[in-house]
């Protein structure tokens, strides 16, 4: 799988099993997962209880599997005040062989 449609996938499981009504793509960028070339995609969404969500999802395909961390929070507040504890667990992830 490509980034792009690791970023499709995620937005159809949104709108298929998360009930978004309306999905913003922000960026979808390259960067380093686990050691291996990877992405980064961010985005936006509502969902039908009329709150804006703002979401991270960081990975890379290794050895034709994705591994994948995602963050989704309140755009309002929540968003913002746990992204550093999301990006550190991205720092420190690791692959088990």
């Amino acid at each position: 799988m490509t980034a792009p449609e690791i970023a499709s996938l995620i937005e159809t499981w949104f709108r298929v099993r998360g009930g978004t009504v309306d999905f913003r793509s922000q960026s979808l960028a390259p960067r380093a997962f686990l050691g291996a070339p990877g992405f980064q995609f961010d985005f936006e969404h509502l969902d039908s209880d009329e709150l804006w969500r703002k979401g991270r999802a960081v990975g890379a395909v290794i050895d034709g599997r994705l591994y994948m961390m995602l963050y989704d929070a309140a755009r309002s507040h929540y968003y913002e005040a746990s992204l550093p504890d999301f990006e550190a667990m991205v720092a420190s992830a690791q692959r088990r062989r």
